[in-house]
């Protein structure tokens, strides 16, 4: 490997470093991986260390809880689809009995 090809591979892993160390700590992520950065960075990290303020992880919070609503439409849903089927079956009655009653009706009729 050439000397410049060295000098430019550790100019970028040295830059890399530096601006990973100083996003870490901005963000308050204390981990191995901000070691590492600080040691890979020397010796502006350094200076970061000194000029950049500790940061704090942003609090996350959880998503709400919609389990209760999600139930409660579900049985909804499946008591309007009963109520439906239920309905559908009763008019399916309604027209066999009226067929059935024509059909009756007409026999008695031709006879």
């Amino acid at each position: 490997m050439t000397p410049f090809l060295q000098a430019l591979i550790g100019a970028i892993v040295w830059t890399f470093a530096n601006l990973l160390y100083v996003d870490l700590k901005r963000k308050g992520v204390g981990s191995f991986a901000r070691v590492v950065a600080f040691w890979l960075g020397m010796p502006a990290t350094w200076i970061s260390l000194l000029v950049v303020r500790e940061g704090r992880h942003p609090r996350v919070r959880p998503p709400p809880d919609d389990e209760e609503a999600l139930v409660a439409e579900i049985r909804r849903d499946r008591a309007l689809r009963i109520a439906r089927e239920r309905g559908a079956e009763a008019a399916r009655a309604r027209r066999d009995d009226g067929d059935r009653a024509v059909g009756e009706a007409s026999d008695t009729e031709a006879t």
